[in-house]
């Protein structure tokens, strides 16, 4: 608004607030503290804030300071000195919501039973009003939602003597209510709150009615104002520049769980993470998020961009639900999809009774996505199929159509298994049922009843399949997967019986997708595993895993995984050793190294030990501690947590994994401790994720230990980690290197008798090139000697090959740096 035309509207806004008192106004200007004046009667009302560290900021405001409630433990309540009136009133306030509550919150009430006045927003966002006049009590819900991260104006007007109730957004009437007329009749009984519904639902140990966001200038008038002073209001007194909704750094300074290098939200509550993307120059992942509190609740789409991989910033919420639509009560998991370079999102929409796949179309940048008007694009499952757990679609072009998969199970079918459902379309809109793609057996198995977000991915014509099971008779949740081909719309398994990706249930819901490199990246989420209890005293639960690059193995039937290189960038301080031995019985090998944010990347040969291996997060007096060791007799990898915390609902016991190792080769450990998180990969092949909870300030401590002998640690480098919010992260470029999606390359050729495989070597190397059958059988080495850094394209002779299908894979040293697959016809 220019000057021109502001200065009238300023005029009549003074000219209108000559006319009518203010009885009563929170400014919020203190600077912290845990009460706040209500100016006009000169009283102190009390920020309750039930959080272990409460939080006493305030942030910058509509005017000098705003405070900010975190929507889960935070409100103000007190006692009104100041007389009533019982005639007409204005409750007005700015908000800025970060999210939407989980129930109705409200911003002022002072009801008791059905007595007082009420202004709030639902769980929608929609705003509420209510009044008692004449001993009934009336309220309005309007359609009109206030924005999200955005200042709005809200009011509420009685006037008993017009016999109306009226609610405003910026100025603009949006809900209104005839109403008794007579006396405005106020509570006498209830306290004053602001930032809390009266009747907040609880769900669990958690009170669902708070708001979360900023509050500023909070006031009672006595008149009921008019639609255009409250709009010279909203023009004259809207900040030029956006709410700061930034979580208040001390939350949580001090806790030793949360990592500092795992992509997490600033706070609060996620779930599994979906529709990863690459999408102009940024990578987007998206994931369950309930913003209101450190607890599962009524789902939206939570949103992360970086431009690496590594760094992660939080953006605004892209997806709630919506009231009468198929999502009204969550947006629940789905995938990311282009179809002619424009991002859509196919979600699982619930509305308290089925669930319902949905879609959306993204904006440039994935900012905001808009809900197509016909959903649902699938209504239910297939006959003859009854099972009401139908959700998380996986999408994929092929042969010009779009192929999509569902998890659920065959309830009502005689076949309690779990399913994924294949449906095929020309248009992401309209999708044709084709059949099971594969089915579980339950009895042999031990694949669950329901499995939930499946993927069907491609690796250069090999497929692989994932599932969750959903955990039933103490079973945990895990990741299935079973490898295959796919021709006919039919999946043909290696095998029947399932592969375990990792052991446990500590990487779960994994979402991926194909870099501009060709890699095939995968992120998970590994849950928090304490009670409800402690998850409240932290603020937050769940967080993401370090991004991994999937590939296969040579024979095509194990999915190997291994950390992103580019993960380098987090390094700090570097620790360097070799040729250690490790003899038993002693300990303090490494007494000068320590950390609750580490890389380790260790080289160990077992010698004549029987357990070798690294000692992490490790109490000065050894009373905490976790190990992680080589079982070298029985070929197992074991994180043992005996002793990992002395919080008695931390997890114990040990997560172990099974792999196979070479004779006379030693083993490669790469392992990196974040907090309470602890990933480890062995060989670049397999993975073995969990939590551990250390209470001890001092348990910091690194350490080799080994048993029945002496074993040599070959090498050993420790990083320091920077949180990657470290300014100095985001300047490093480390090339990326792993292992990239297979290539199909089929011979003869009318041109040549030769097959290629194309790669790019972050640094020079001896490079060797073989050439594998099906079985796993090497059939032929070629030693192309030390080839330097960049693009290189490897010839290899293919005449002398029978016909059938191989894997070419480029080796260096121990690291496959790129797969192809060779068909000779």
């Amino acid at each position: 608004m220019t000057y021109k035309y502001l200065l009238p509207v300023l005029f009549l806004v003074a000219v209108s607030l000559r006319a009518q008192s203010t009885l009563a106004v929170w400014h919020f200007d203190e600077s912290s503290g845990l009460f706040t004046k209500e100016s006009v009667g000169n009283s102190n009302f009390s920020v309750r804030n039930d959080f272990p560290k409460p939080e006493s900021e305030r942030l910058s405001g509509v005017s000098g300071n705003a405070l900010r409630l975190n929507g889960y433990a935070s409100w103000v309540e007190g006692n009104l000195t100041t007389p009533l009136p019982g005639d007409q009133i204005t409750v007005s306030a700015w908000i800025a919501p970060e999210v939407y509550p989980l129930s109705s919150a409200a911003i002022f009430t002072n009801v008791a039973g059905n007595t007082g006045v009420y202004i709030g927003i639902d769980k929608f966002g929609r705003l509420e009003i209510g009044a008692t006049t004449n001993g009934f009590f009336s309220q309005k819900i309007s359609s009109a939602k206030v924005q999200i991260r955005r200042w709005s104006h809200i009011a509420l007007t009685v006037n008993t003597s017009e016999g109306k109730l009226r609610g405003y957004i910026n100025g603009l009437i949006v809900a209104e209510q005839s109403i008794s007329t007579g006396a405005l009749n106020w509570s006498a009984a209830g306290a004053l709150k602001i930032g809390k519904h009266q009747a907040s639902p609880v769900s669990g140990i958690y009170e669902t009615g708070l708001f979360c966001g900023l509050v500023d200038e909070v006031k009672i008038l006595d008149k009921a104002l008019t639609e255009s002073v409250l709009t010279g209001i909203f023009n004259s007194e809207l900040p030029a520049v956006l709410p700061d909704l930034n979580i208040p750094t001390a939350r949580f300074e001090g806790d030793p769980h949360r990592p500092i290098f795992h992509a997490i939200p600033a706070a609060n509550w996620m779930n599994e993470p979906h529709g990863l993307i690459y999408h102009n120059g940024l990578y987007h992942i998206f994931y369950q998020k309930n913003g209101n509190g450190p607890y599962w609740g009524r789902l939206n789409w939570g949103h992360q961009t970086s431009p690496d991989l590594v760094t992660w910033t939080e953006q605004a919420v892209v997806l709630f639900p919506d009231p009468a639509s198929p999502d009204q009560e969550g947006c629940w998991s789905g995938c990311s999809i282009k179809k002619d370079n424009i991002p859509y999102i196919m979600y699982t929409g619930v509305d308290g009774a089925t669930a319902q796949m949905c879609l959306a179309q993204g904006n440039s940048d994935l900012s905001s996505y808009d809900k197509y008007i016909g959903n649902p694009v699938v209504a239910t499952p297939p006959a003859p199929y009854t099972s009401n757990d139908f959700r998380d679609p996986y999408i994929w072009a092929e042969n010009g159509s779009y192929y999509m998969t569902i998890g659920s199970g065959l309830g009502g079918s005689g076949n309690s298994g779990g399913a994924v459902l294949l449906y095929k379309s020309a248009n992401l809109i309209n999708w044709q049922y084709l059949k099971v793609l594969h089915k579980g057996y339950p009895q042999t198995d031990n694949s669950g009843v329901f499995w939930e977000v499946p993927m069907f991915l491609n690796f250069g014509g090999k497929r692989v399949l994932t599932a969750q099971p959903v955990p039933q008779s103490g079973a945990p949740a895990r990741i299935l997967y079973w490898t295959g081909t796919f021709a006919q719309e039919t999946f043909t398994p290696d095998s029947i019986k399932p592969k375990l990706l990792e052991p446990g249930d500590a990487l779960l819901g994994v979402t991926t997708t194909t870099d501009p490199l060709g890699r095939t990246i995968a992120i998970g989420i590994i849950p928090d595993i304490l009670p409800a209890e402690e998850q409240r005293k932290h603020g937050w639960a769940n967080l993401m895993s370090l991004p991994r690059i999937w590939s296969l193995s040579t024979d095509g039937k194990t999915l190997l995984q291994q950390p992103l290189p580019e993960l380098q960038k987090l390094r700090g301080a570097n620790f360097h050793a070799e040729q250690v031995a490790i003899a038993a019985g002693q300990n303090t090998f490494l007494p000068n190294i320590s950390g609750r944010n580490l890389e380790i990347k260790a080289l160990i040969d077992p010698g004549t030990a029987t357990r070798v291996g690294i000692v992490v997060a490790k109490s000065p007096d050894n009373s905490e501690r976790t190990r992680i060791f080589w079982d070298v007799p029985f070929g197992i990898i074991q994180t043992e947590r005996n002793n990992s915390s002395s919080n008695v609902s931390a997890p114990k016991g040990v997560v172990n994994t099974l792999f196979s190792q070479p004779a006379g080769q030693p083993l490669d450990l790469h392992i990196f401790l974040d907090g309470s998180v602890l990933e480890v990969f062995i060989n670049n092949e397999k993975a073995l994720s969990t939590r551990i909870y250390p209470e001890n300030p001092e348990s910091v401590g690194l350490d080799l230990f080994t048993q029945g002998g002496t074993a040599t640690m070959q090498s050993l480098d420790v990083w320091n980690m920077k949180s990657m919010y470290d300014e100095s992260v985001g300047t490093k470029d480390v090339p990326a290197t792993g292992k990239k999606n297979a290539i199909i390359q089929v011979f003869p050729n009318p041109n040549t008798g030769s097959g290629s495989i194309n790669l790019d070597l972050p640094e020079a190397g001896n490079v060797e090139l073989r050439i594998v059958d099906l079985l796993g059988k090497i059939l032929v080495v070629n030693d192309f000697g030390v080839l330097n850094a960049g693009a290189q394209s490897l010839q290899f002779d293919a005449h002398n090959l029978a016909s059938g299908t191989y894997f070419i894979q480029a080796i260096k040293g121990s690291q496959i740096l790129g797969t192809a697959i060779f068909i000779k016809q």
